[in-house]
């Protein structure tokens, strides 16, 4: 029993002995040294004796390349010593971190670029992931070894303290930064947009190559038609011959055009498909990785003062992230043991002392079908700052917002039209931005210029439609964070029909614009040319965010239109767009929003009489001069149900904004392709705020692709309830001016 109770004594000592050594302050090499041989360790088990391990040495984070080369150097040396451990390390890399860890195919600077392949059997089996990170004052170094097929960490995480010293000094005079999210994010929205601009080159070349094709072929038909036969063929024998080369001619033209565009489009595909294997492998490595918020900047926290009356006794505690990827804002609660000073003042010495610091760990989660991602925050602490101890833990595992691959901050609107004009005659330029001060910008002489060509350019020919004629004049389009999005051009509609001025968009709102705003796509049929073709699949309430969002990246928020009180005071958001909260709206507010039904008409072509009565009262006769907007033949204007489908089979899907003929007043698709959201006004336009009541429903107008032809009638009305969405409702936005 004696010896029983020494050999207890000895181990606690042992123990104790150990966690002091532990808590005490290393020198760099010292703590690599420790951390090597834990890893070998492992590795000396009877298991991997008899066979080789491929392991990789992967420094992911640190302020310095310098620091990276010597930690990955270090480690290597001392793990070469175990004689069944391969490096997989050919070729040492000198390239600054943050083109590191996005081009190399595991987080950080990796030893060897060609062989570490997560998942891939030539690559590592094993990953040696070392951070070196300063946390104000104190250096600390952690290692920790994962399986790369499980991801589970097989060696446990060592953190050590690091002594200053000048070695470590030199180590760290390059500093540079590490990568963060946004890199991830920007490095995706590179690749998704190579893959646009290759999608496009290919369709460009496609189109004018099918052009000259089409060209040679009208001129060898034109020539058919005018060869002249001998004098004694007979009138029906030259209109045979010359119908029988015609459609020889036109099976030709028809085998080439087919052939021209499957050998462009060969030509383009590993091009293609380079950029989207480029974009997978970003966000498998981007999924891979945890991020980390510390420090008050980047995830702030407060204790409140102790609750001794309650049971259990405990310090509130509030966390709030300062990330604008991390919309995390919780408040948890410090459990103390009652009576027990030792814990109280566990808290309590170092939050008096402002010893403590905040961290929050996330990591991302795709959404299915998509390229973007929640935020799932997996964990929060507070961390004493001298001894690294975790003073208190909470795993939340809550999604707490999505990330979008790309998000507006800087935003400029360049709008014109061909019906305002400045007080010399030309034509005006309006330039807005998020801070009105868009002339400081470097891009604002550029988007001026692009607007300038644009007005000076010449006119387009004249396209009819049924009874219109529109001359469609090169247009200005929206320039977000310096990128210009076609199919965003505006027609003013000055209409005595209505009682103010309003802005109209050409087009309904696209794939492309929608995603760059709300950092989501609900398409349907995202896998669309998304620059052009309309979003579709959204709810009303998404539609009303969607407005507010674009107002507050291209104007000033104070310009929204909607709002989630009565009182209009807190601006309607995409999180109550979620909620489904109730919409109430300004609408003499200059923001972007929703066409009303009267508006929407009158832009669709709507025009009044006013008729005298039997008893010399005037009324008003609204009418339509056309069954369709711009025109009386439906195909003209619009895409329905029997001419959006492909090879004779069920309408598909909607088509790209305005390629077919627009209508009186210069706006395409107002008939068929997507049917278009329209704000159902409470005290009606112009009177102030307008309210949205939740449980009716909201109408839509104008028809879509799979409709048949009396759905796309002007006439006709429909209504969806607001919480719902289909692949066939899109919407298009307008603005009040004054």
């Amino acid at each position: 029993m004696k010896k029983r109770l020494i050999l207890a004594l000895l181990v606690s000592f042992l123990s104790s002995v150990f966690v002091f050594a532990e808590s005490q302050k290393l020198d760099l090499d010292k703590a690599i040294t420790s951390a090597s041989k834990e890893i070998t360790s492992y590795f000396g088990k009877k298991e991997f004796k008899k066979k080789n391990v491929n392991l990789a040495v992967v420094v992911s984070m640190t302020d310095s390349e310098d620091m990276a080369n010597y930690l990955s150097n270090s480690f290597e040396s001392e793990i070469k010593k175990r004689k069944n451990i391969h490096l997989v390390a050919r070729d040492k890399v000198s390239l600054g971190l943050r083109q590191a860890e996005i081009n190399y195919q595991y987080s950080g600077y990796v030893s060897d670029a060609n062989m570490v392949v997560i998942g891939n059997e030539v690559g590592a089996q094993y990953i040696v992931n070392v951070n070196f990170e300063q946390i104000e004052k104190e250096k600390r170094l952690s290692v920790k070894t994962v399986d790369v097929k499980t991801s589970e960490i097989v060696v446990g995480t060592n953190v050590y303290n690091i002594l200053d010293s000048k070695k470590l000094d030199a180590l760290l005079k390059d500093t540079k930064k590490f990568v963060v999210l946004n890199d991830y994010l920007s490095e995706i929205k590179n690749w998704q947009n190579q893959k646009r601009n290759t999608e496009n080159s290919r369709d460009q070349e496609i189109v004018d190559t099918q052009g000259a094709i089409n060209k040679e072929y009208e001129e060898k038909i034109a020539e058919a038609n005018q060869k002249i036969y001998p004098e004694n063929y007979s009138d029906s024998r030259i209109q045979r011959e010359k119908a029988e080369k015609i459609r020889y001619l036109e099976a030709e033209r028809d085998t080439k055009l087919a052939d021209a565009k499957k050998t462009i489009s060969a030509k383009y595909a590993a091009g293609i498909k380079t950029c989207e294997d480029k974009k997978e492998n970003v966000i498998d490595m981007m999924l891979r990785k945890e991020f980390f918020l510390r420090g008050q900047e980047q995830i702030f926290f407060s204790i409140d003062n102790f609750e001794r009356n309650a049971v259990p006794q405990y310090f509130p505690v509030a966390f709030k992230s300062q990330d604008s990827n991390v919309n995390y804002d919780q408040n948890f609660k410090i459990e103390i043991k009652q009576d027990d000073t030792e814990d109280y003042n566990r808290i309590n010495i170092p939050k008096k002392e402002k010893k403590i610091i905040a961290q929050l760990m996330f990591k991302l989660e795709r959404i299915k079908g998509t390229d973007e991602f929640n935020v799932r925050v997996r964990k929060v602490a507070l961390i004493h700052t001298e001894t690294n101890a975790e003073l208190f833990s909470a795993e939340p595992n809550k999604i707490v917002n999505q990330v979008p691959v790309s998000k507006g901050v800087d935003a400029v609107l360049v709008g014109s039209s061909s019906e305002e004009t400045a007080s010399d005659g030309s034509d005006a330029i309006q330039v807005v931005s998020a801070k009105n001060e868009f002339s400081e910008d470097p891009r604002a002489e550029y988007a001026r210029q692009r607007v300038k060509e644009m007005i000076d350019g010449d006119e387009v020919e004249p396209k009819k439609a049924g009874k219109t004629f529109v001359s469609a004049k090169a247009e200005s389009n929206l320039v977000i964070n310096g990128e210009i999005f076609d199919c965003t051009g505006e027609v003013l509609i000055n209409n005595s029909q209505l009682s103010q001025k309003v802005i109209f968009g050409k087009y309904e709102v696209t794939q492309e614009l929608y995603e760059t705003v709300m950092g989501n796509n609900p398409s349907q049929f995202s896998d669309l040319d998304m620059t052009k073709t309309p979003v579709n699949n959204m709810t009303f309430f998404e539609a009303v965010a969607f407005c507010n969002e674009l107002t507050k990246m291209t104007m000033v928020a104070t310009n929204c239109v909607y709002y989630s009180n009565e009182a209009c005071t807190v601006r309607y958001t995409a999180d109550h767009a979620k909620e489904r909260r109730q919409v109430y709206a300004k609408l003499d507010n200059t923001g972007f929003r929703l066409p009303t039904a009267d508006e929407w008409e009158v832009a669709a072509g709507r025009k009044y009489i006013v008729k005298t009565t039997w008893n010399n009262e005037k009324e008003t006769d609204y009418y339509f001069d056309t069954k369709y907007s711009g025109s009386d033949s439906l195909s003209d204007v619009a895409w329905w149900n029997k001419n959006s489908a492909d090879y004779d089979e069920p309408a598909l899907h909607p088509h790209k904004v305005g390629t077919k003929f627009a209508n009186q007043n210069g706006i395409y698709d107002m008939t068929g392709n997507v049917w278009e959201w329209i704000w159902s006004e409470f005290n009606g336009v112009g009177s102030g705020n307008g309210m949205f009541f939740y449980d009716t429903s909201v109408p839509i107008k104008g028809g879509c692709f799979y409709n048949p032809e009396k759905n796309c009638s002007l006439q006709w009305w429909a209504y969806q309830r607001p919480e719902d969405n289909d692949r066939g409702i899109g919407f298009r936005i307008c603005r009040t001016t004054y």
